[in-house]
């Protein structure tokens, strides 16, 4: 079947209009992948596209190559929690991690906290977990 130029023009503008109306939840989510992501890919200077300025320092500290050996092999996001009455959400990454030099994967837990702004989402604390702690659902995310 052959689309005219008329038809082409509808279906862009069909899938122009499913992207408009993206929910924040799924921008969130697109968010969340291509951050950790290119996290994954050694890809820092993309990644901190989604870091807002009051983070880039936890960033840099857990992230820059010059300042930390691991290497982040895998990810995925563990807990997703709104914090109320604000634009914020609490997710939590469980990542294995490696250091440079070693073949030996462990498993570590990150506390993100991303804050909706102006129709995106930006990480705007980032913390490892130590082993056992428990996931504060809000903590100081409510600021």
């Amino acid at each position: 079947m052959r689309m005219t130029r008329r038809s082409w023009l509808a279906t862009l503008v069909l899938l122009a209009a499913c992207g408009a109306h993206q929910s924040s939840m799924d921008r969130l989510e697109e968010s969340l992948l291509f951050y950790h992501t290119h996290l994954k890919a050694q890809d820092i200077e993309r990644a901190a596209a989604y870091v807002g300025p009051e983070a880039i320092e936890d960033f840099d500290g857990l992230h820059n190559p010059e300042r930390n050996v691991f290497v982040i092999e895998d990810f995925s996001v563990a807990t997703m929690t709104e914090v109320p009455d604000t634009d914020r959400m609490v997710v939590v990454v469980r990542g294995n991690v490696r250091k440079r030099d070693s073949l030996t994967v462990r498993t570590v837990r990150l506390r993100e906290v991303w804050e909706k702004r102006g129709g995106r989402w930006l990480l705007v604390e980032e913390k490892m977990l130590a082993p056992g702690t428990p996931i504060e659902g809000g903590g100081d995310a409510g600021r």
